[in-house]
């Protein structure tokens, strides 16, 4: 069985009590239905401030952000993609709280 290789998006937040992960997760399912969320799988596992970090399957990097610019509805912007979830929380963690 081969192992999963994911990427990190860097997410910035424009309102508040939102969950990137979750917006993420809507707008792939209404661009691309199920395949779409079952190609990219996208987690939440970091949040601080208005910034969040989201782990998606890298085959699915192209379909998330195709997604994105269709049906995110500027409530989220992808800041930076990573390959590792330690530079993606330094990045994370280099941002000026706002």
């Amino acid at each position: 069985m081969r192992r999963v290789k994911r990427r990190y998006l860097v997410v910035m937040k424009l309102r508040e009590n939102i969950s990137a992960s979750e917006i993420l997760a809507k707008s792939i399912d209404a661009a691309f239905g199920v395949y779409g969320l079952s190609r990219t799988r996208p987690t939440s596992i970091y949040k601080r401030g208005k910034y969040e970090i989201v782990s998606i399957v890298r085959e699915g990097l192209p379909l998330a952000r195709a997604a994105l610019s269709l049906y995110s509805y500027d409530e989220i912007i992808v800041v930076r993609v990573t390959g590792t979830s330690k530079r993606a929380r330094r990045i994370v963690d280099s941002m000026p709280e706002a």
